[in-house]
């Protein structure tokens, strides 16, 4: 069991690396617009949360046995060519922070907190609650975004690129066909066993994601019927 907690921790070590070079993206192309101060605030502070998580994740996969802490220790991020990259600079830099925020960080808090809440607060349940706190924060500024954009232009836009986004977010594993499943005992170690992912993104995915792009007028009916279809697709 030592060896997936390593590995999955030390994926987790390197996304947050990623994640934090993101949010210094996107601070930087905020600041060209006027994006509201707090807003601006936030996207920086959680740059530094993400740095602070990649370290204590990497702590945690080499305690696990993993050599060096990182899935990929040459931080080489995985680059994708997102197909609205010919869209108008404000509408690209909206994309991207639903993606990144409201998308990607959302499905994250929503999974920590299920673990938390099944880790009986051991110690990596405790680790998983401090990255928790933060992991909510950053889906938050994706919404308080979006909303500050609403009143600007019309972004309805956004639905037409919510499975994109979706696909890009979520791992291609997570609709492999389980083997080897983990107990409920991986909980303890900050791992949620791999049968329960499928309805705890679905879950998530309509819940929460798609209930917030429809407070804000986005249609989200395509993203939620892709959902289905994805989980179908793994049970059948």
């Amino acid at each position: 069991m030592n060896k997936v907690m390593a590995r999955v921790w030390a994926e987790r070590a390197q996304a947050e690396l990623g994640a934090a070079r993101r949010f210094k993206e996107l601070l930087k192309r905020m600041k060209k617009f006027d994006t509201h101060p707090r807003i601006l605030e936030l996207v920086a502070q959680a740059e530094k949360d993400e740095d602070q998580h990649a370290f204590w994740c990497a702590k945690m996969a080499r305690k696990f046995g993993h050599k060096t802490g990182f899935e990929n220790p040459n931080d080489v991020v995985e680059e994708f060519n997102y197909s609205w990259t010919q869209r108008p600079e404000r509408q690209r830099l909206l994309l991207d922070v639903v993606m990144l925020c409201c998308i990607t960080e959302s499905m994250n808090a929503s999974l920590l907190n299920t673990i938390y809440s099944q880790s009986g607060r051991s110690e990596a349940g405790q680790l998983i609650h401090r990255i928790l706190k933060d992991e909510v924060k950053h889906a938050q500024i994706g919404w308080a975004y979006l909303g500050e954009e609403c009143k600007s232009q019309d972004c309805r836009f956004v639905s037409e690129y919510l499975i994109e986004m979706a696909t890009i977010s979520v791992k291609e594993e997570l609709f492999l066909p389980v083997s080897n499943s983990l107990s409920q005992e991986a909980y303890r170690y900050g791992v949620m066993p791999e049968n329960q992912r499928i309805d705890q993104f679905k879950a998530t995915i309509e819940e929460v994601v798609c209930a917030g792009l429809e407070h804000f007028g986005i249609d989200a009916s395509g993203l939620k019927q892709w959902a289905m279809l994805s989980s179908n697709i793994e049970t059948a």
